[in-house]
């Protein structure tokens, strides 16, 4: 019974790390792989696929990073909340009226903090969405140039050749 409540108090956050690394070491390999392949063979597939995996695994950070910013904003906007009714319903409790201009400049003063702080972290998530965006563009660009790169290998004298070559260009 020890073992089993040992298990329960693991740190979820240790837990994540791992498995994170754990799956970054695993992308590592698969895509050691893919360059290896891409080396000896260069079939569009693979190139294809070796952008697919990165892709994948910039998308993974980029929506963590955008995740944890979102629920920061999120818990700032609650704590901000949270200090504002406090000190609303402190104001009603006391009945010095220096007292309740105290509470009040505090309910002020945190109500600042909360929106800088919530303002800052929904920035960072745009931020994080746009950087992702941009990250997007990179793979269909590669693409097109790999294509280009393919058709005027193949380029001859032929009509059809002057039709892919119209093509490339």
């Amino acid at each position: 019974m020890p073992a089993a409540t040992s298990l329960t108090c693991i740190d979820t956050s240790t837990i994540k790390t791992y498995s994170c690394r754990v799956t970054a070491e695993r992308q590592k390999e698969i895509d050691a792989q893919k360059l290896a392949d891409l080396k000896t063979v260069t079939p569009l597939a693979t190139l294809l696929e070796l952008n697919q995996s990165q892709i994948d695994e910039y998308h993974r950070i980029a929506t963590d990073q955008a995740d944890r910013s979102f629920r920061s904003s999120q818990r700032a906007m609650a704590l901000g909340l949270l200090v504002i009714v406090g000190c609303f319903a402190a104001g009603l409790y006391f009945a010095n009226g220096q007292t309740k201009v105290f509470v009040a400049a505090i309910a002020g003063v945190a109500a600042a903090l909360s929106a800088f702080l919530n303002r800052t972290y929904l920035q960072m998530y745009g931020q994080t969405l746009s950087q992702l965006n941009r990250y997007f563009e990179q793979p269909v660009l590669t693409g097109y140039y790999l294509t280009a790169e393919r058709l005027a290998q193949n380029l001859g004298e032929d009509p059809e050749s002057e039709m892919a070559s119209l093509v490339v260009v």
